[in-house]
């Protein structure tokens, strides 16, 4: 039996002290005109999953238990919060009435901001790229089962006439190099990328197999996927004003990470362990995609060969469960940088400044979504850099394609 359980959390009630005096030319001490909140600290903590009865025992015993789970934690807080002096330029001793002064022993900064409440955030990641980004994540996890990802030695086979004519002519092709460097220098690294390099991997891969016959031989089988981005952002010259007395100048920093995590759990059962040779029957169902013009260009671009690896049956594996893990952590830092007093104000001393920090890291558990056709996120970027060996490749087929 299993049962929904929630956990839930506040904001602690520390705060930034804030306060303000005033006085006229007859006191010598400041009055004490009250404190208010300048921004709310602390941790913000909720979850909710599912409890499975037994669940040690069960777990012992064999069994795959994998609960929804759904878990945030929200912190808040601000640091070197200082204060400031400032005076009404158009009232002096010799009139009558008061000569206003405000100080602000600390915190006027996320006060300013804030108003007693948390550190601002943003949010780089779109939900849309989450939901991307999962679900090219659970098909590759689908279309991994039963297919040993190291080597296909059908498609090293059903090539290996194509890749024997790279020993013809070899002289001759070396000497266009020399006479047609650009196009001849694209076509030998093609025919390395795609023809030699895969052969000598395959070999290498044989020889390991060979060397440790049972090494990956086991009766419980693990297919994991992940895909992490990350997004940073800067702003500066940004705004906030403190009533009517000036206007703070500050900047804030973000980053937002995603990292989206799948699993596969499968007890095979299919006799001999042929998959972890590079001889499994979904590579084998698969291969004419594989041996399709220019796929591997359409899979740069979209999970066309992720989808239908996805799709087909994983022969002698019995699924036990899944689970799709999306974990993200937003972090936003604002820092003020000038304080600027509005007229008829001015500063008499101190150096307003101060930050505030919020971080969210949220995790979800769910199952593995189903298969499904997506387009790849950033194709022709590692991160926030540029895939060169994906890029060359694409100029390299576009040098060919013009020249014939």
């Amino acid at each position: 039996m299993q049962r929904t359980r929630s956990q839930g959390g506040h904001f602690l009630s520390v705060v930034c002290p804030y306060s303000e005096r005033q006085r006229d030319c007859s006191m010598t001490s400041w009055v004490l005109l009250g404190n208010l909140a300048g921004c709310k600290t602390g941790t913000y903590r909720t979850m909710t999953d599912v409890v499975t009865s037994d669940f040690v025992k069960r777990r012992s015993q064999g069994e795959i238990i994998m609960s929804p789970m759904n878990r945030t934690i929200d912190t808040s807080s601000c640091s070197n919060a200082t204060g400031h002096w400032i005076r009404h330029s158009n009232v002096s001793c010799t009139s009558t009435g008061f000569k206003q002064e405000y100080k602000f022993d600390s915190g006027s900064f996320p006060f300013a901001l804030v108003n007693g409440g948390v550190a601002p955030i943003s949010y780089l990641i779109t939900d849309q790229e989450v939901e991307q980004i999962a679900a090219l994540v659970s098909t590759a996890t689908w279309a991994n089962r039963g297919k040993y990802t190291g080597s296909n030695l059908y498609e090293t086979l059903a090539e290996l006439k194509k890749t024997s004519q790279l020993w013809k002519n070899l002289g001759g092709r070396l000497l266009n190099v020399v006479r047609k460097p650009v196009s001849s220098i694209a076509d030998e690294h093609l025919m390395f990328k795609f023809g030699l390099k895969p052969l000598l991997q395959d070999i290498q891969f044989l020889l390991d197999r060979t060397i440790d016959p049972l090494g990956r031989l086991r009766d419980r089988k693990f297919t994991r996927q992940q895909q992490r981005i990350e997004k940073n952002s800067s702003q500066t010259g940004l705004t906030c004003a403190l009533s009517n007395h000036g206007t703070f100048t500050y900047s804030t920093q973000t980053k937002d990470e995603l990292v989206v995590r799948g699993v596969s759990v499968d007890d095979f059962t299919g006799g001999p362990d042929i998959d972890s040779w590079g001889l499994s029957p979904k590579s084998l169902i698969t291969l004419p995609w594989e041996l399709t013009g220019y796929s591997f260009v359409a899979d740069y671009f979209a999970n066309i060969g992720d989808f239908l690896n996805a799709i087909t049956p994983a022969i002698g594996y019995d699924f036990r469960g899944s689970a799709l893990t999306v974990q993200r952590t937003t972090s936003t830092v604002s820092t003020a940088n000038s304080f600027v007093t509005a007229s008829p104000w001015s500063l008499v001393g101190g150096a307003p400044s101060g930050s505030l920090t919020r971080t969210i890291d949220s995790k979800v558990r769910t199952a593995l979504r189903a298969p499904s056709i997506v387009l790849q996120y950033n194709p022709l970027f590692k991160g926030d850099e540029l895939n060169f060996g994906r890029a060359a490749t694409l100029f390299e087929l576009c040098v060919q394609k013009l020249r014939r």
